[in-house]
């Protein structure tokens, strides 16, 4: 009545709702990829939600499609070493080399191919001229010093990475205090993986919720340099939380030293105190003493990553490092699964309780001599 206008929402087209839904949306077609071309799936996509969302599922699809390749090799990889290698173990790094190398190559490729492929969508969809037009950020406040807080949000993520490297650090520090202390069942070598990965998420949360108030405070002039600077601050910083404990065990803890003692055998003695030392085999101590290495006062040292047990005597066998690495990247992977599955699964029944709330009181304003039924503009505004 008044002329002002509270809220906007884009009104959906009900028949394209419907075409996107039966080739593409439905659960029917939850592991169909999206398919190119004039009138593929990702062509309905971008016209439907925008360029920006077709642009995600275009590189989603060719993501996934040339994941297939590297997969491929790696499964090849895994039969070799299985059935050629058997018994040949000392191959094994010339294998794990040769995996590398082609990831690397792969990484390389993808990139360099799906550009080609992105800039062929960008002229297809006219798109050459995107950020032509300067979005002003509504916040932005002009008589503030940017300089000195784009130094303050860099100094924030700065020493956010510290923390969250000294949390990691601390955590292996305990579980190393507990194996000098020969308490392979103390909470932090029992518990470390499932530790680790709650920190890992934890802190993941957390800087989702600060990188937002830092971008916000860093007062940027446009909004396309808010949405950069935020892609950037997440980015860097949750790739340092997935990849440091992990990157930390691989190439950082082998150079640290577990333990010294007088001589070498000794410290095998101390390294492996839970195993009796006359069922050692005769190789142990020559094997153990690659581990080592030797102070100016004459003492022997050993490194932190060495042979589990004396029984390990072969020079290609894991050492600890490799086996609690392993354990970590699997407690990881199982612990992001679960979570994913979870947190998709929450909002869908928030969604259906919602919706019978709605429905009853739907129910009960007919009942009242109201409109039992909505439209479908109505319908959308609710779902907003």
């Amino acid at each position: 009545d008044l002329g002002v206008i509270r809220g906007h929402f884009v009104a959906a087209k009900h028949h394209a709702v419907q075409e996107l839904h039966e080739i593409w949306a439905s659960l029917w077609h939850v592991v169909c990829l999206p398919h190119e071309g004039r009138r593929g799936t990702i062509r309905k996509i971008r016209d439907y939600f925008g360029e920006e969302i077709g642009f995600f599922f275009r590189w989603h699809s060719f993501y996934t499609r040339s994941l297939l390749s590297v997969a491929m090799v790696g499964l090849l990889g895994s039969l070799v070493r299985r059935t050629v290698m058997q018994g040949h173990e000392d191959l094994l790094s010339g294998l794990h080399y040769s995996l590398a190398c082609v990831a690397l190559l792969w990484a390389a490729l993808f990139n360099q191919h799906f550009e080609e492929k992105a800039a062929r969508d960008r002229q297809e969809w006219g798109m050459d001229d995107l950020h032509g037009f300067v979005e002003a950020c509504p916040s932005y406040d002009p008589d503030v010093r940017e300089w000195l807080r784009y130094l303050c949000v860099r100094l924030a993520v700065i020493g956010f990475c510290c923390l969250f490297g000294c949390a990691i650090l601390l955590i292996q520090a305990l579980q190393e205090l507990e194996r000098k202390q020969h308490r392979r069942e103390g909470f932090f070598n029992r518990n470390g993986q499932v530790v680790l990965v709650v920190i890992i998420k934890l802190a993941g949360y957390l800087w989702g919720k600060v990188a937002a108030v830092l971008v916000s405070f860093a007062n940027p002039r446009t909004q396309r340099r808010k949405n950069d600077m935020m892609v950037k601050v997440l980015a860097a910083v949750k790739l340092f939380i997935a990849l440091w404990p992990f990157l930390q065990l691989a190439l950082v803890r082998p150079f640290s030293t577990f333990t010294c003692a007088d001589n070498l055998e000794e410290v095998a003695r101390v390294s492996w105190k839970r195993y009796d030392k006359s069922s050692w085999p005769t190789e142990a101590l020559d094997n153990f003493k690659r581990y080592t290495f030797m102070q100016q006062d004459g003492d022997t040292c050993v490194y932190t990553c060495f042979p589990a047990s004396p029984f390990d005597d072969k020079p290609w066998s894991h050492t600890n490092c490799y086996q609690e690495l392993v354990d970590n990247i699997l407690t990881f992977y199982v612990f992001q699964c679960m979570a994913s599955l979870v947190f998709l699964i929450i909002p869908i029944l928030l969604t259906r309780w919602h919706v019978r709330q709605e429905l009853k009181r739907a129910a009960k304003a007919g009942s009242a001599g109201g409109s039992s039924s909505y439209s479908l503009l109505q319908f959308q505004a609710k779902c907003l």
